[in-house]
């Protein structure tokens, strides 16, 4: 068996991203879309701070498949560094539901 080794912390920041770019417009946007509030400035950069890191939690992850396009992808497909942005979300709605 042989293995790749994959930086699934800077793929899933890019992959992050690329909803932000195409989905909600800002970071604050994506906020208000996951939590529900809009966040004060230090709210924001911290949630800023935390994306830029790519640590992204089990918790966050969750979070991100029932609110994003990610809930419509598998995790092969997520941590496959052969697809891009464009082929891995192609086709796949977005979600609109808060809370």
């Amino acid at each position: 068996m042989s293995y790749i080794k994959i930086d699934g912390s800077e793929l899933l920041r890019n992959r992050v991203k690329h909803l932000i770019n195409c989905d909600y417009g800002t970071v604050s946007d994506l906020y208000v879309h996951l939590y529900g509030d809009r966040p004060d400035k230090s709210k924001l950069q911290t949630f800023r701070n935390y994306l830029n890191r790519g640590k992204i939690s089990a918790d966050f992850l969750s979070l991100l498949a029932l609110r994003t396009r990610i809930g419509f992808v598998t995790l092969e497909q997520l941590f496959d560094p052969e697809l891009s942005n464009e082929e891995l979300f192609a086709k796949k709605r977005a979600k609109v539901t808060a809370g």
